[in-house]
Parts: structure tokens; C-alpha cells; sequence
């Protein structure tokens, strides 16, 4: 799905000399896309915001601030007929000559603030961001609204952060043994890091990421039902051979005999990328395959003699 965002921003007052003629100039506007396929999410928020900055030779050697030092909110307004994209704060517009390049970035407000800031040459950055913090962050692909003239600037957003969702399946489940998941876990990963929108770096805090939700799997095969879904940062799982383990925990009941039994599984993590929900499916099979059966044999008595006495 495509929503069509438009935004109205207005020059500076250093700036209104560019212009010719001021009686109709031309609004800068945004238009947002989907999140893309990785997500599987549309840009659902009612505001983001973006950093602007003017250059007066068009190539980005001049930058200046547009609109001020700090991003400006674009927030959802109505001309009376339709929903429209604007900055929070008045109408600006394109500049006579001269490029402007824009950074988006979408971030709740009422989460705890994070550390965020605008570098030109390699973008929005983030400074010691956790993982509960990268799932909420949203940064606008840089190619696509860079050194602007005209028209529509798009606006197309992705998670700097990852996620890891958990499917099982219990092939054994029509042969009567039931199974739940009592814990999962994912030993020794980072939680805390730096990021450019490429790249993350500067991990510190070793975390293993967890949960002791308990789960029945009352599925033959996997579906599309996310057991355990963890927020993570994207890294590489095995660097230096300090290999990252998933172990889960689970128990289960053979109604055949009348027996419970636990135990645990563990796979080696893989890598987790930047905006890709990363999918593990487990399937569980406890069927030996065939009854038990039994060969009886019968072996002849053997005399023994004992003697008695002094």
C-alpha cells in the first residue's frame, strides 16, 4: 500500500532573496511509501520528522541549516477536502535556486528520548541506542531525498533495528504426545550500539535475550502464528568464534504411556541484518516410528544341588 504524503515548507528569512516571485512559489512536499518487504508493515504514524539542509551551489559542499539546527515535526493536516502532509509549524517552500537535502526519521514520542543527530556526510546517526529503542526507530532511505529542486521528496522509511520470531510445530501431535515451550533464550548477544543508517558499530552490553512465556504447539506443521518475538540489534552472530546459541526449553507428555519428559535444544544463532525480521522454525518430532513390541523366549530349568549338614 502507497500513502501519498504532502508536506508545505517555507524558506528561512535569509533565504526569501532567492526568490523572483513570491506570489506563487512552489511547496515542498513529501510522499512516503511502505515500509518494503522485510517489514511487512505500512507507515501507520501520524508524524515524523526531518532535518533540512540549504545549499546555495546545489552539490552539498554549502550546507547550511534550512529550517533551523533541529528536525522539524510533518505532521497529518486537512485542507478541508483531503489529508495532507505538512511541517507542524507553517508552510515552506523551494528555494529559486539551489538544492535542499532532507534526513526523515520517525521516533515515539512518549518513549524515553535516545540519541539521535545529523552528520551530512553519513546522515542520521544514533549514540548508544538499545535494543528496545532501535525497534521504534525508523530512518528515510538517504538516496531518495538528497539535493532536491522540485517536486515531490520521497520519503521511503526502514527499522534500524531487527526482529527474531519464533514458529514451532509438533510433528507428533496426531501420534497423542503433546508439547510446550516452557522457555526460549539467545545467549550472549549485544544490546547497545551505534548506528549510521548502513551500519551499526561500537556494540557494548552483553545481554542474552529471553522469555519464559509458556507456549502449547498444537500445530503439525509450522504456520504463521509468532510464538516468541524478540527485539534485537542487527550483528553478526559468530564474530572472533564467539558463537551466539538459541536454546529452548520444553516439555513434553506422552499420552501413549503416561509420562512427561524436559529437555532442552539448542542451534547456533545466525547473523541478524538491519530491517529483516528473521524467522527460526523449529519443528519437533518425538515419534520412533512403531510399536514396542517384545520377543519372549523360554529357557529350561537348571537343577542345583545343595547339601546340608556338618
Amino acid at each position: 500500500m502507497i500513502i501519498a504524503l504532502g508536506a508545505a515548507v517555507a524558506l528561512t528569512s535569509c533565504l526569501k532573496n532567492n526568490y523572483e516571485d513570491i506570489s506563487a512559489p512552489e511547496e515542498i512536499s513529501f510522499k512516503s511509501f511502505n515500509l518494503g518487504e522485510n517489514t511487512r508493515a505500512d507507515f501507520t504514524h501520524d508524524y515524523f520528522r526531518a532535518y533540512a539542509q540549504f545549499s546555495n551551489k546545489g552539490d552539498g559542499s554549502d550546507y547550511k541549516d534550512f529550517w533551523g539546527a533541529a528536525a522539524k515535526k510533518i505532521v497529518k493536516k486537512n485542507d478541508g477536502s483531503a489529508d495532507y502532509w505538512a511541517a507542524e509549524d507553517g508552510t515552506y517552500y523551494w528555494p529559486k535556486a539551489g538544492a535542499i537535502s532532507f534526513w526523515g526519521y520517525y521516533y515515539p514520542e512518549d518513549q524515553t528520548s535516545v540519541n539521535l543527530s545529523l552528520d551530512t556526510n553519513v546522515g542520521i546517526k544514533g549514540t548508544d541506542v538499545t535494543a528496545a529503542q532501535a525497534a521504534l526507530i525508523m530512518l528515510a532511505k538517504p538516496e531518495e531525498s538528497r539535493l532536491k529542486t522540485a517536486n515531490t521528496v520521497k520519503m521511503l522509511f526502514r527499522h534500524v533495528g531487527s526482529q527474531v520470531v519464533f514458529r514451532f510445530a509438533n510433528a507428533s501431535i496426531d501420534n497423542n504426545f503433546a508439547l510446550t515451550i516452557n522457555k526460549v533464550e539467545i545467549t550472549e548477544a549485544m544490546n547497545k550500539g551505534n548506528f549510521t543508517y548502513a551500519d551499526w558499530s561500537d556494540y557494548e552490553e552483553e545481554t542474552t535475550y529471553q522469555s519464559t512465556q509458556s507456549y502449547a504447539v498444537n500445530n503439525k506443521e509450522i504456520g504463521t502464528d509468532n510464538a516468541y518475538t524478540f527485539s534485537t540489534l542487527p550483528q553478526a552472530l559468530a564474530e572472533s568464534g564467539a558463537k551466539k546459541y538459541i536454546n529452548v526449553y520444553y516439555r513434553v507428555a506422552d499420552n501413549n504411556a503416561g509420562y512427561e519428559y524436559e529437555g532442552v535444544y539448542t542451534a547456533e544463532a545466525t547473523d541478524w541484518k538491519i530491517n529483516t525480521i528473521h524467522y527460526y522454525n523449529i519443528t519437533f518430532d518425538f515419534t520412533k516410528g512403531g510399536e514396542i513390541k517384545f520377543a519372549p523366549e523360554v529357557e529350561d530349568w537348571t537343577p542345583e544341588f545343595q547339601t546340608y549338614g556338618a
